[in-house]
C-alpha cells in the first residue's frame, strides 16, 4: 500500500508518494510551484491522477501508486485542475479553465486514462 501526500520539506510544497509504512518517498513535482492538494486515486487504487507542475508544465498528470510511470495526461494551452476517475476507472473529468492564466468560468472535460 502507499499514501500520497504534500509536504512543504525545504522551502517548497511538493507531491510525493510513499509506501504505508514510511519508507521509500518519491518527490513527483520538481520545481516547487504545487498548489495541491487535487490528488484522485483511481477505483482500484492501482494510480493516482493528479494536477501538478512538474518542470515548469501544469496539467493532470497519472502515476502508478508505487510512483512509477508518471506521465503527463493533458497538454491543454489551459488550467487543467480537480481530476475524478469514472467508476470504471478507464476515464477521468477535470475542470478546465478557458485561458491559459486560468481566469474563467471552469469547463468539465472527459478524456481517456
Amino acid at each position: 500500500a502507499h499514501i500520497a501526500f504534500f509536504s512543504a520539506r525545504g522551502v517548497a510544497r511538493e507531491f510525493f508518494i510513499m509506501r504505508a509504512d514510511g519508507s521509500e518517498a518519491l518527490r513527483l513535482t520538481s520545481d516547487g510551484t504545487e498548489k495541491g492538494p487535487r490528488v484522485a486515486w483511481s477505483p482500484d487504487g492501482s494510480r493516482l491522477a493528479v494536477h501538478a507542475y512538474r518542470d515548469r508544465t501544469a496539467g493532470i498528470y497519472i502515476v502508478n501508486a508505487d510512483g512509477t510511470g508518471l506521465r503527463l495526461l493533458t497538454t491543454h494551452a489551459s488550467s487543467d485542475r480537480y481530476p475524478v476517475w469514472s467508476p470504471d476507472g478507464q476515464w477521468l473529468v477535470f475542470d478546465t479553465r478557458s485561458d491559459a492564466a486560468g481566469r474563467g468560468g471552469g469547463t468539465p472535460r472527459l478524456t481517456k486514462a
